[in-house]
């Protein structure tokens, strides 16, 4: 109640019912309010139990009020932002592998296992749990074909994996050189 009542302060070019209009409409307000709801919820209005249980999710938002305290959540933003066409393009060369690797897997295991690999769908499920390294054992490959392939996809998951770690990474060490660095003393850029 109080970021709304100072609001004015933030804006203060605008009318006082506008700056506060504006900032009710902010994300972090928003956020703060989706946070605290669930607490006041009750008093207000009755609700069951179970229904109350559900609210608590909403504590979630709670985390995203540490983001803009913390400097460095700012940072991880702010380069994921900076590199999402990148990120976004790895995303699409893993749908795309996961496509692929799960027709042609459906081809090679459907007439072995036609249980397991009934559709393309199933195989989706095979190719998701080995493009991520993650290989729960519930649908695998029997057929030496259809094995020698799972060695490769597993293989490019683990490449996969590193090209968006990859991606942020540099995006880090750009944000880093990006920075200048002055002296306190005579206020010259250091190199």
């Amino acid at each position: 109640m109080l970021r709304f009542w100072v609001a004015d302060l933030y804006y203060p070019e605008k009318p006082k019912w506008k700056a506060r209009l504006r900032y009710v409409f902010k994300g972090m307000a928003i956020i703060d309010l989706l946070a605290i709801l669930p607490f006041y919820i009750p008093f207000v209005i009755r609700i069951d139990l179970r229904a109350l249980r559900v609210l608590r999710i909403f504590r979630l938002f709670r985390l995203f009020k540490a983001n803009r305290y913390s400097n460095s959540m700012r940072k991880v933003f702010l380069v994921i932002k900076d590199r999402s066409s990148e990120l976004i393009s790895s995303v699409i060369v893993v749908l795309t592998l996961m496509i692929m690797a799960s027709t042609i897997m459906f081809n090679i295991e459907n007439a072995a296992q036609p249980e397991k690999f009934a559709s393309i769908f199933d195989s989706m499920w095979w190719a998701t749990a080995t493009l991520t390294t993650v290989g729960y054992g519930d649908i695998y490959p029997i057929t030496v074909l259809g094995r020698i392939l799972a060695a490769v996809i597993a293989l490019l998951g683990i490449g996969i994996v590193a090209i968006p770690t990859g991606i942020i990474a540099s995006g880090f060490m750009e944000r880093f050189h990006k920075k200048n660095f002055t002296c306190p003393h005579c206020g010259k850029e250091i190199e």
